[in-house]
């Protein structure tokens, strides 16, 4: 790694050390203190000559961030960081002025100093002519040589203080932001009030999908085009690694990320309260409202943000095509007639499966309950919907069923769906208290909770 500050470090360790993780060190330190360390570190507090060395190349540090310590004394400690999120396995840390801290590597470069927004002492006057640089000025170019560009200057950050952001450039103008160093400066003290290296690197690698290509996958995703922007950037995986990815913002606020060699979806992001859900209810049926009310409460429950309830009085069709139509629009549950291939209230009051599909060839909802006779026969209604084994939840019934019983089985199944237990183990236990003469059927992904994210 190359060095900010050419200085090596040659430690001789006499004198005592004290060992302790990050969660057992009440004896040594101040509560104050306790906030300077995270559970990531495990940590040696050193003493004797090996304290000594250290502290010389902290006070240079200091120096240059132009803090001066105000006497009190310094606890210098040995950090192994089991994360790694700053690029450096080992390095030190040293507590000063009571309030505030500094760590940086074996090889004398800094990794942070935080102060916590305290008004911290200027070291004493340094002369220097008006073409000398600025403190800020030099862990800037230094940054920079190590192959990162400034993204960010705020000049109104918190306390009237100045943040600098800058990230790792991967391929041309290809940064990543995940890899970056941030500094929070004092204009008018001229020192530095807080300084971060974060490192989570990625190795760029040509891209064998194209944009366009990533874009209509998000789209058809999604289910709709209202894309604005998409670019190859930089996204963070399930398990907190960088990775290139397509991300593809849309008008709406959510975020799809696919990926440029399988063109496929790899991550989604959300806005909170966005998937929606609505119930429908024929109000010829004895529980309408209370169906109603329970299905509400429960989509509620799986985070779904709800639609207002509607109380089906002839027209089916043209209510249940409008939710599906929604922006956002992934949660549905019916309680009406049915059969295989259709949902109907009476007479020519039909909503056909069929339609739906040829209408709605992107449909693709996350949870659905269709309390309507047959509708679970097979899994035509669940295919109509693109719930498969893989993804979402669809409750239908197995034959004819009895509206009080159904209700029952209703009544137990959103107590039973939580959030907490996947959908078809809420079926399941749903099924056995209240004992239906016909069996509910579940299609989809059995480990599914039925939640809105």
């Amino acid at each position: 790694m190359k060095k900010i500050f050419k200085v090596v470090l040659f430690i001789f360790v006499v004198g005592s050390i004290i060992l302790f993780n990050s969660k057992s060190y009440a004896s040594t330190l101040n509560e104050k203190e306790k906030t300077f360390f995270n559970e990531n570190e495990i940590v040696e507090e050193l003493e004797g000559t090996n304290k000594v060395d250290i502290l010389k190349k902290a006070k240079s540090l200091l120096l240059l961030l132009n803090i001066k310590n105000t006497g009190n004394e310094e606890k210098v400690y040995k950090i192994t960081d089991k994360e790694n999120l700053s690029g450096e396995r080992e390095y030190y840390k040293v507590l000063y002025n009571g309030d505030s801290y500094i760590s940086f590597s074996k090889d004398g470069e800094l990794i942070e100093a935080d102060t916590f927004f305290y008004k911290v002492p200027k070291s004493d006057v340094r002369f220097r002519s008006l073409d000398s640089q600025s403190n800020i000025d030099i862990l800037s170019e230094n940054i920079k040589n190590k192959g990162y560009i400034l993204k960010e200057k705020d000049d109104n950050y918190f306390n009237g203080n100045t943040l600098y952001r800058f990230e790792k450039t991967i391929h041309g103008d290809l940064t990543n932001r995940f890899d970056n160093y941030t500094i929070v400066y004092d204009e008018q003290n001229e020192n530095i009030v807080s300084f971060m290296k974060v490192s989570n690197p990625v190795e760029y690698k040509e891209p064998t999908v194209s944009l366009e290509e990533a874009r209509k996958t998000a789209i058809n995703y999604s289910q709709t085009n209202n894309i604005k922007s998409s670019e190859l950037g930089v996204y963070k995986d399930d398990n907190g690694n960088a990775k290139l990815g397509y991300i593809v913002n849309f008008e709406n606020g959510n975020i799809i990320v696919v990926s440029p060699y399988e063109n496929k979806i790899v991550q989604e992001s959300f806005i909170k309260g966005y998937f929606k859900g609505k119930a429908f209810a024929y109000n010829k049926f004895a529980h309408y409202k209370q169906s109603l009310d329970l299905a509400y409460d429960g989509m509620e429950k799986l985070g779904y943000s709800m639609l207002p309830n509607y109380t089906l009085v002839s027209d089916i069709e043209n209510p249940i095509k409008n939710a599906v139509n929604t922006d956002g629009f992934r949660a549905l549950y019916v309680d009406s007639h049915g059969s295989t291939t259709t949902l109907e209230t009476y007479g020519n009051n039909v909503l056909y499966a069929s339609d739906l599909r040829n209408n709605y060839p992107n449909l693709k909802l996350r949870f659905v309950f269709l309390d309507a006779c047959k509708t679970g026969v097979n899994s035509y209604w669940s295919d109509t919907f693109k719930i498969n084994s893989s993804w979402g939840a669809f409750v239908g019934w197995n034959g004819k069923v009895d509206e009080t019983q159904a209700y029952e089985f209703s009544k137990e199944f959103w107590s039973e769906a939580d959030g907490r237990k996947p959908i078809l183990k809420a079926v399941d236990i749903a099924y056995r208290r209240s004992l239906p003469a016909t069996k509910p059927t579940f299609y989809g992904n059995s480990t599914f909770y039925g939640t809105a994210n």
